[in-house]
């Protein structure tokens, strides 16, 4: 049998389905590179259809009794491969189950009583459900708990892998809060310290254990001391292992809306560090699927030396359908901001009335936002703040007029489809900002990264509307440190030209304000 065998023939509802001409290519090299590949990275624009992919390739991969996990870290994307898939098991965190005939969800029941419903719980029998499958879908932070890993794993989105194992090396200490050593230096320093609070932590846990199943603020005290002598544990594990790789910095941040004192600990890369996600003995196949990724995410996961094979999807999307005009260029930088803020509002509202019939996106930070609320008035822009993101997020999806997002954050993760979308605008090149440390000493120390990370998330936010082949979605790029090519300011597209995939540059257009 060849993997094309192994495709979905129904899914979504939808019956004897077939595989698009780019699946058959990206299937066939697949099946080309399994046996001399330990990771296989496929290269997938918008609308390739990677579920299928990832689900044709996870049951691929389960022959000869293997098993296979699905991996994604959005609840929307496990929701979609619970719907597209109804009969591969899907996992998803405690919180998102709750037990008939109860107001709490899953998580809040063990949390506080250390116990769920027993063999009827919902959250307990998905879990079960989920281990005795061949096939399953799960989040990244599940699958990291499971004692048994599968012998493959294909994992969606995955240029946001580092960021979400980052995580779970990472750590905030509080000064005020924690009382460690304000003369902490080095990992060394950390790994010390640590173990002296695992020590205190396993007391505290023999002290409650006993505890725990008659009070609930004792159970949810107990899970709290747990979860934090394991990730106390895995840090040691990571400093030890390999110091060289851990960035510290003493600073000030906000606890609880006041600025105090505090120790953070990250890590630089993932190399060398013990494995979370694949084995420490023994490859198992490793499958990355993302839209935007490139060899500095390899860099970053720690997977150079492994047997890598790239595969590229073709864009079944028209260039024509997905337009990127570049050619309303406002200059944006930190110095001339407060100044053009008035020009960038005049090109917003001005784009706003040529799609009067269609909802529109813009693309910015927090800061432009408050600045551009004086120039911007009217219903049909909706602005948020970090704490009601998701209700005025939910009300522009729902709305019938045509509204205009003022979208902060919202590189990743929407899903713009159907007519109603048109357009959306990028009102800054998103540079990671410099601000944080670490990011300037890894673009200090390694500028492809740094440009690398700019151009991903600008590739990023142009994937958020015009999503299949049938739809249509035009961006404008109206920073003018993105170029202009016509006017012979070629920027930051120049600058990074080699890290766009071929894709995004075909899309280019200069055909809106001649400046």
């Amino acid at each position: 049998m060849t993997i094309l065998d192994f495709f979905p023939t129904e899914f979504g509802g939808r019956v004897d389905q077939k595989p698009r001409t780019n699946q058959v290519a990206v299937l066939k090299q697949v099946q080309d590179v399994w046996g001399k590949s330990d990771v296989i990275v496929i290269r997938a624009p918008v609308g390739s259809g990677k579920s299928p992919l990832a689900q044709t390739i996870a049951a691929w991969a389960t022959q000869d009794k293997h098993t296979a996990a699905i991996l994604t870290h959005r609840v929307s994307l496990q929701e979609q491969y619970k719907r597209d898939f109804p009969t591969i098991p899907t996992l998803m965190g405690k919180s998102r189950y709750t037990c008939p005939g109860n107001e709490y969800s899953c998580a809040d029941m063990i949390d506080m009583f250390g116990d769920c419903n027993g063999a009827g719980c919902v959250y307990t029998q998905a879990k079960e459900a989920a281990k005795a499958a061949k096939v399953a879908v799960m989040n990244y932070h599940i699958y990291t708990y499971l004692p048994d890993k599968r012998n493959a794993i294909i994992c969606d989105e995955f240029h946001r892998v580092f960021d979400i194992l980052s995580e779970m090396y990472s750590l905030k200490l509080w000064a005020h809060k924690d009382k460690y050593p304000k003369g902490m230096s080095t990992a060394g320093d950390v790994a010390v310290w640590l173990e002296g609070r695992i020590k205190v932590l396993g007391k505290e846990i023999g002290r409650l254990k006993p505890l725990a199943k008659e009070d609930k603020e004792v159970a949810k005290q107990l899970k709290e001391a747990t979860d934090q002598q394991k990730k106390f544990t895995r840090l040691i594990a990571g400093l030890q292992t390999a110091p060289a790789n851990f960035f510290l910095e003493h600073k000030k941040d906000f606890y609880r809306g006041q600025e105090k004192d505090c120790l953070q600990v990250r890590p630089t890369s993932l190399q060398n560090l013990p494995p979370i996600l694949w084995r420490s003995s023994g490859i198992q196949k490793i499958v990355l699927m993302s839209g935007t990724s490139n060899e500095q995410d390899i860099k970053k996961l720690g997977l150079e030396g492994m047997r890598i094979s790239y595969i590229n999807s073709a864009n079944p999307i028209p260039k024509e359908r997905r337009p990127v005009d570049a050619s309303w260029g406002v200059n944006m930088s930190w110095e001339y901001q407060d100044k053009n803020m008035p020009v960038l509002a005049e090109r917003i509202q001005t784009l706003a009335i040529t799609h009067i019939d269609t909802k529109g996106l813009v693309h910015l930070t927090y800061g432009m936002a408050e600045k551009l609320k004086r120039y911007l008035k009217g219903d049909r822009f909706l602005w948020h703040d970090n704490k009601n993101r998701e209700e005025v997020l939910q009300r522009y999806l729902e709305s019938k007029e045509p509204v205009v997002l003022m979208a902060c954050g919202m590189s990743e993760g929407l899903d713009l489809a159907g007519p109603e979308f048109g357009w959306q605008v990028i009102a800054k090149v998103p540079y990671p900002s410099m601000a944080d440390k670490l990011i300037a000493k890894w673009a200090s120390e390694d500028s492809p990264w740094y440009n690398w990370m700019t151009a991903r998330t600008i590739e990023q936010q142009v994937g958020r509307i015009c999503r299949g082949p049938d739809d249509f979605g035009k961006t404008y790029i109206v920073d003018l440190a993105f170029g202009n090519i016509p006017k012979k300011r070629p920027g930051f597209v120049q600058r990074a030209h080699k890290l766009f995939s071929k894709d995004f540059l075909e899309s280019i257009t200069w055909e809106g304000i001649k400046q």
